[in-house]
Protein backbone atom coordinates (compact mmCIF):
# COMPACT_ATOMS: atom_id res chain seq x y z
CA UNK A 1 0.00 0.00 0.00
CA UNK A 2 1.33 3.06 -1.00
CA UNK A 3 1.63 6.00 1.64
CA UNK A 4 -0.30 8.97 0.29
CA UNK A 5 1.85 12.50 0.91
CA UNK A 6 0.15 15.67 0.50
CA UNK A 7 -0.58 18.70 2.29
CA UNK A 8 -3.22 21.55 2.29
CA UNK A 9 -2.08 25.16 2.86
CA UNK A 10 -5.45 27.65 4.02
CA UNK A 11 -5.17 31.05 5.04
CA UNK A 12 -8.31 32.94 6.22
CA UNK A 13 -9.28 35.90 4.51
CA UNK A 14 -9.84 38.06 7.90
CA UNK A 15 -8.95 38.02 11.49
CA UNK A 16 -11.07 35.67 13.95
CA UNK A 17 -13.22 32.39 13.83
CA UNK A 18 -14.44 31.13 10.10
CA UNK A 19 -18.19 31.89 10.37
CA UNK A 20 -18.83 31.24 6.67
CA UNK A 21 -16.73 28.38 6.07
CA UNK A 22 -14.84 28.11 3.02
CA UNK A 23 -16.12 31.66 1.97
CA UNK A 24 -13.80 32.95 4.54
CA UNK A 25 -10.69 31.36 3.23
CA UNK A 26 -8.06 33.42 1.28
CA UNK A 27 -6.38 30.42 -0.14
CA UNK A 28 -7.53 26.94 -0.13
CA UNK A 29 -3.86 24.85 -1.85
CA UNK A 30 -3.59 21.24 -2.01
CA UNK A 31 -1.50 18.92 -3.78
CA UNK A 32 1.25 15.72 -3.59
CA UNK A 33 4.52 16.43 -2.35
CA UNK A 34 7.27 14.75 -3.98
CA UNK A 35 9.83 12.71 -2.19
CA UNK A 36 12.09 15.53 -1.85
CA UNK A 37 9.51 17.75 -0.57
CA UNK A 38 8.41 15.33 1.88
CA UNK A 39 11.80 14.22 3.24
CA UNK A 40 12.72 17.86 3.56
CA UNK A 41 8.97 18.89 5.55
CA UNK A 42 9.48 15.45 7.90
CA UNK A 43 13.60 16.45 8.61
CA UNK A 44 11.92 20.01 9.63
CA UNK A 45 9.07 18.87 11.33
CA UNK A 46 11.64 16.19 13.40
CA UNK A 47 13.74 19.51 14.94
CA UNK A 48 9.95 21.06 16.28
CA UNK A 49 9.40 17.64 18.17
CA UNK A 50 6.51 18.05 16.86
CA UNK A 51 4.65 15.26 17.85
CA UNK A 52 5.37 15.75 21.71
CA UNK A 53 4.73 19.30 21.65
CA UNK A 54 1.91 20.82 24.08
CA UNK A 55 -0.81 21.11 21.34
CA UNK A 56 -1.37 25.28 22.24
CA UNK A 57 1.00 27.23 24.46
CA UNK A 58 0.07 29.47 27.31
CA UNK A 59 0.44 32.98 25.70
CA UNK A 60 -2.65 35.43 25.50
CA UNK A 61 -2.44 36.46 21.16
CA UNK A 62 -1.72 40.09 20.94
CA UNK A 63 -3.66 42.55 18.51
CA UNK A 64 -0.58 41.91 16.09
CA UNK A 65 0.65 38.40 14.50
CA UNK A 66 -0.11 35.27 12.91
CA UNK A 67 -1.69 31.96 14.05
CA UNK A 68 -0.20 28.87 13.09
CA UNK A 69 -2.09 25.53 13.34
CA UNK A 70 -0.01 22.34 11.87
CA UNK A 71 -2.43 19.10 12.00
CA UNK A 72 -0.74 15.89 11.65
CA UNK A 73 -1.87 12.39 10.96
CA UNK A 74 -0.23 9.08 10.70
CA UNK A 75 -1.33 5.27 11.78
CA UNK A 76 -3.23 5.43 14.78
CA UNK A 77 -2.08 8.86 15.78
CA UNK A 78 -3.19 12.68 15.39
CA UNK A 79 -1.86 15.63 16.40
CA UNK A 80 -2.40 19.24 16.11
CA UNK A 81 -0.38 22.16 17.74
CA UNK A 82 -1.30 25.93 17.26
CA UNK A 83 1.00 29.18 17.84
CA UNK A 84 0.49 32.63 17.58
CA UNK A 85 3.84 34.49 16.32
CA UNK A 86 5.30 31.38 17.26
CA UNK A 87 8.92 32.08 19.35
CA UNK A 88 10.20 28.41 18.21
CA UNK A 89 12.06 28.81 15.60
CA UNK A 90 12.36 25.32 14.58
CA UNK A 91 8.36 25.31 14.48
CA UNK A 92 8.49 28.53 12.26
CA UNK A 93 11.05 27.11 9.32
CA UNK A 94 8.61 24.12 9.05
CA UNK A 95 5.56 26.47 8.75
CA UNK A 96 7.86 29.01 6.20
CA UNK A 97 8.21 25.44 4.34
CA UNK A 98 4.36 25.60 3.94
CA UNK A 99 4.39 28.91 2.40
CA UNK A 100 7.35 27.95 0.32
CA UNK A 101 5.52 24.96 -1.28
CA UNK A 102 2.37 26.81 -1.74
CA UNK A 103 4.67 29.29 -3.65
CA UNK A 104 2.89 32.51 -0.72
CA UNK A 105 5.00 34.73 0.72
CA UNK A 106 3.99 36.12 4.48
CA UNK A 107 6.23 38.92 6.68
CA UNK A 108 7.13 38.00 9.84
Amino acid sequence: MAIRRSWWLEQLSSEGLPQNGAKDLKVNVTRPLTDVEWNHFQELLGKTSFWSMQAADNRPAGLDGATFLVEGHRPNDYHAVVRWSPEDQNFLNACDYFFELARLEWKH
